[in-house]
C-alpha cells in the first residue's frame, strides 16, 4: 500500500505518522485529522486508530485513480463505494448485506472527515447539502433523533435497507441478578468441567463483552505463562480468532480474568481430556470444548446452553441467550462513560459516548451501538428522576415531622 502508518508516543496517547511510501511523504491531512479525533472530540487511541484504517483505505484507492483530495466528487465516492464492495465480496462469504453496512461505515467516516477538511482548509462549495462537488447534508447531525432520510441526507451515498441498526438493541439485557442465579444454576451441575466452562464463559461475556463466537475461538495459547507474563499492569492484550466481518481488533482482558481462565485450562480442561482419553490434537487448541468429543463447541452450542440456562431461572422472553452479557457490558461501559464525560463537563451527546465505547464492543461504526446509549442514556434519567422524588419524598415527609412539632410546642407555650 503507498500510505502506510507508523504510531509514536506512549499508550493511547499516540500520534500517527501517515506516510506515502511512493512519493515519500508525510500525510499531514491524515495525521491532523487524527490529532483533531483525539484531541476535540476525545476519542481514544484505539478508535483513532479504525478511523486511520478506513481512511487510509480511501485515500489509496484515490492515489491510485490519480485523484486528489480537493478533486473529488460524489462519483468518486461512489466508485469507491462500489469498488470497495466487490473486493468483501471477493474475499469473503458473508451475505451481501453484511458487507454493504461494512462499506457503509467506511463511507460514513470518509463523509465526516471531508467536512473536517472543508472546515480546517476554509472551503467553499466543497462538501455540503446543495450544489457541492459532494453531497452531505451535516446541519441535521445536531439533532438528537434523526430520521431514516435525514440519515440518508447526511450520508446519501451509503447503501440503502440494509439494517443498519443492531439487531439486538432491543433484546434483552442481563441483570447482576441473572449473573447470580446462573452462576448458582451452573454450579448445581454435576460434572465439574461443564460446570466450570458455562461459568467461564459467562465471565468472559460480561467482563469484555465479547460476542460467542469470539469466546468460542479463544485458544489456550493466548493464555500461557509466557502471555501471561506480557501483562501490561493489569491486563493482556487477546486477538480472538474469529471476529464479525473478519475483523483484527485487539482486546484488553483483566489479569484476574485471564489467570481464571489459564487456571481452568491447566486443570480442569486438562483434567477431563485425560479422563476422557482425548488426544489434544483433536481439540485444535481452543479453550471451550465438548465433553462429548473433546472437540471445539460450535457456537450454536454456546447459544444452546445459554439459552436453556436463562429459562431454567425463569426469564420468558424469547431467544434470550449469551449476548444478553454483552448487552449488560454495553450498558455499563456506557454509563459509566457518560458519567464521567458529565464528571468533567464534556460533551454527553449519543454520538460522543458512542465515539467513545465503540472500539471497546467491537464496533467500527458508532452507529451500530446508538440504540444501546440511548436506552442507557434513557435509564439514567429515570434513575435519577426517581432517585429525585425519592428526595423530594424524604424532604416532604421531613418538614411534615418538624412541622408537627412545631405546632406541639406552640400547644405547650399557649397552655402554659
Amino acid at each position: 500500500m503507498p500510505i502506510q502508518i507508523r504510531w509514536s508516543g506512549e499508550t493511547d496517547l499516540k500520534i500517527p505518522i501517515p506516510f506515502d511510501t511512493e512519493n515519500l511523504l508525510i500525510v499531514d491531512d491524515l495525521m491532523d485529522y487524527a490529532i483533531h479525533l483525539q484531541r476535540n472530540e476525545c476519542w481514544s487511541f484505539t478508535y483513532v486508530k479504525n478511523e486511520m484504517y478506513h481512511l487510509v483505505l480511501y485515500f489509496n484507492y484515490i492515489e491510485s485513480e490519480r485523484i486528489s483530495i480537493t478533486s473529488a466528487t460524489n462519483s468518486t465516492l461512489r466508485n469507491f463505494r462500489d469498488e470497495d464492495l466487490k473486493r468483501l465480496k471477493a474475499k469473503s462469504s458473508v451475505v451481501e448485506k453484511k458487507l454493504k453496512r461494512v462499506v457503509n461505515s467506511r463511507l460514513t467516516i470518509i463523509y465526516c472527515f471531508y467536512h473536517w477538511y472543508q472546515s480546517r482548509h476554509k472551503l467553499c462549495g466543497f462538501i455540503g447539502a446543495h450544489e457541492c462537488a459532494i453531497t452531505s447534508d451535516f446541519t441535521l447531525k445536531a439533532k438528537k433523533n434523526k430520521s431514516s432520510e435525514g440519515y440518508h441526507r447526511m450520508y446519501p451515498l451509503n447503501y440503502r435497507r440494509i439494517g443498519r441498526s443492531s439487531k439486538h438493541a432491543t433484546e434483552y439485557s442481563a441483570t447482576e441478578e441473572d449473573v447470580s442465579k446462573l452462576e448458582d444454576y451452573f454450579r448445581k451441575e454435576r460434572n465439574k468441567y461443564i460446570s466450570e466452562r458455562n461459568s467461564l464463559m459467562m465471565a468472559i461475556a460480561g467482563t469484555v463483552g465479547f460476542r460467542r463466537g469470539s469466546i468460542n475461538s479463544l485458544r489456550c495459547s493466548q493464555f500461557s505463562q509466557e502471555e501471561l507474563g506480557k501483562n501490561l499492569d493489569d491486563y493482556i492484550i487477546v486477538n480472538p480468532d474469529k471476529q464479525k466481518f473478519d475483523a483484527n481488533l485487539n482486546y484488553r482482558i483483566p489479569i484476574l480474568l485471564a489467570y481464571r481462565i489459564s487456571e481452568f485450562i491447566t486443570t480442569v480442561r486438562k483434567s477431563m481430556l485425560k479422563e476422557k482419553g482425548f488426544n489434544e490434537a483433536v481439540t485444535l487448541d481452543r479453550v471451550f470444548l465438548s465433553m462429548r468429543t473433546g472437540q471445539p463447541l460450535n457456537d450454536t452450542s454456546v447459544s444452546d446452553i445459554f439459552g436453556k440456562a436463562f429459562r431454567a431461572i425463569g426469564n420468558t422472553q424469547a431467544r434470550t441467550s449469551i449476548h444478553a452479557f454483552r448487552r449488560m457490558f454495553a450498558e455499563h461501559r456506557i454509563q459509566t462513560n457518560f458519567e464521567q464525560r458529565a464528571e468533567l463537563r464534556l460533551d454527553t451527546s449519543d454520538a460522543s459516548v458512542s465515539a467513545s465505547v465503540a472500539m471497546d464492543l467491537g464496533q467500527r461504526n458508532p452507529d451500530s451501538i446508538k440504540p444501546y446509549v440511548a436506552r442507557t442514556q434513557q435509564t439514567l434519567v429515570n434513575k435519577r428522576y426517581k432517585e429525585k422524588n425519592e428526595i423530594i419524598k424524604k424532604l416532604n415527609e421531613e418538614n411534615f415531622r418538624l412541622q408537627s412539632e412545631l405546632d406541639d410546642l406552640k400547644e405547650k407555650i399557649k397552655n402554659s
